[in-house]
């Protein structure tokens, strides 16, 4: 495990994970633990793909620079001062990157994202809402998670288009996540019947063999809104061209 210094652990106590960008086009979830007799956090799962994609040997120096919103930029150097560039990787790459190779680059210019990437705030998000694997059928007014899986064996995985049973949590796979850009700005816009859009705030969050991404207060921004309760069902198909998740049909 690799271990983080006080002075940086300060801002993330209530943080459990965190995206690390390897290129503009690569990212990672890590995770990470606090460790209070240290002092520090330690960063656990996530970090073994990121030494595999980049094939990272003894004698290069690290730098992770924080972006914005738990994001950081990791930059690779050699000892002789040129820095290490990972190229953009093929999708199927992903899961397999043990063959990936780099190229090395004179250091040419700092590469700040602070303008690509939102600050968001926690003051909206719902601390009671409780995630779990198992269905809820009471239909109540709890809020319902939205959950992200990044693996076609899990339970959790659907299509871009896909209809959505009011009484199941809300499930999205990782590919609408990817292009909605949901791992940067830990948000993404939903458009309803009347198209009317609405920004529907994520965290990140570990789950089985990846990691999943939570939305926040639902029903509150969403279902009830819209009035959609139970014994109702959603088709919703996500949009590339829009950037958005769309709500096209609401049915029984």
């Amino acid at each position: 495990m690799y271990s983080f210094f006080h002075s940086f652990s300060d801002a993330y106590k209530d943080v459990l994970s965190f995206k690390v960008y390897v290129n503009q086009w690569d990212s990672f979830d890590v995770l990470i633990h606090p460790d209070p007799l240290r002092n520090c956090y330690f960063i656990t799962d996530g970090w073994d793909k990121i030494v595999r994609y980049m094939d990272l040997l003894t004698g290069v120096v690290l730098v992770l620079r924080y972006v914005a919103n738990y994001t950081f930029q990791l930059t690779v150097f050699n000892l002789n001062g040129c820095e290490i560039i990972v190229t953009k990787a093929d999708d199927s790459l992903k899961g397999d990157t043990s063959s990936h190779k780099f190229q090395l680059a004179e250091i040419a210019k700092d590469m700040d994202h602070r303008s690509d990437v939102e600050e968001s705030s926690d003051e909206d998000f719902d601390s009671d809402c409780v995630v779990s694997d198992e269905s809820s059928d009471d239909g109540g007014d709890e809020d319902f998670v939205v959950m992200v899986s990044d693996y076609e064996a899990d339970p959790n995985y659907h299509p871009i288009e896909f209809v959505w049973d009011y009484q199941q949590r809300f499930h999205l796979n990782a590919k609408v996540p990817s292009m909605a850009r949901i791992d940067m700005s830990l948000k993404m816009t939903v458009q309803n019947l009347n198209g009317v859009d609405t920004i529907v705030n994520f965290r990140p969050e570990k789950h089985g063999k990846g990691f999943r991404y939570v939305a926040w207060e639902w029903t509150k921004k969403f279902t009830k809104p819209d009035r959609i309760h139970r014994n109702m069902k959603c088709k919703f198909v996500y949009s590339p061209d829009k950037a958005k998740l769309i709500l096209e049909k609401v049915y029984k």
